[in-house]
């Protein structure tokens, strides 16, 4: 297993001392997603949501949120979250569940919402806050080869998710990745941001 630092600060992978790139980084490089048209203020408050409803979704599954003092505009969402477990059949800490952990490549690393082991499966579900995610499909492909290099010989078949916790909906939606355009597009945006760094081999 490689050792993997992150520096939330600066968002920042560090890994056995060399500087990696995060799959965020190299799929922003070349606009996935792109927000242009958003306005800022909206783009911002939507950021803001995202990132307490993951917080609030990482808690839970760690055992360590107070449901009582959640935010009620929060509270549909953990609902929501709590369904989409149950139809996927996410595991518990205790069963194997990897809950926020970097994982990397040779060439970039991240940082996977959730994913697991099963009957020689990988599991990896994307938390979005929102109907739709332009950025899911390459994301979950990214992370999935991070994945494996990091767990070489686990797994040999591969699940990918993405679970929208939707603001106003009783129900999640849960949509699975399979195209196979995502690993192109990953590997083209990876391709594009190395020539960009003058590091193409």
């Amino acid at each position: 297993m490689p050792r993997i630092q992150f520096d939330p600060a600066e968002h920042k992978y560090t890994v056995d001392g060399e500087v990696l790139p995060s799959v965020t980084e190299i799929l922003s490089s070349v606009g996935i997603p792109d927000f242009s048209k958003v306005p800022k203020e909206t783009l911002d408050a939507a950021l803001v949501f995202g990132k307490c409803a993951h917080i609030m979704t990482e808690l839970y599954d760690r055992d360590d949120l107070d449901i009582d003092g959640l935010d009620p505009e929060l509270r549909p969402l953990l609902d929501q979250w709590i369904e989409a477990k149950k139809i996927l059949e996410i595991p518990s800490i205790a069963d194997g569940l990897h809950v926020e952990e970097p994982v990397c490549t040779k060439e970039y690393a991240g940082t996977p919402d959730r994913f697991w082991f099963r009957n020689n499966a990988l599991f990896i579900p994307d938390v979005k806050t929102g109907i739709d995610s332009e950025v899911a499909p390459f994301q979950t492909f990214a992370y999935a080869g991070a994945i494996q290099y990091c767990y070489p010989n686990v797994a040999n078949r591969i699940r990918r998710y993405s679970v929208h916790l939707i603001r106003g909906a009783k129900t999640c939606k849960i949509v699975e990745h399979k195209d196979a355009m995502d690993m192109i597009i990953f590997r083209s945006a990876l391709n594009i941001y190395n020539y960009r760094k003058g590091m193409m081999k």
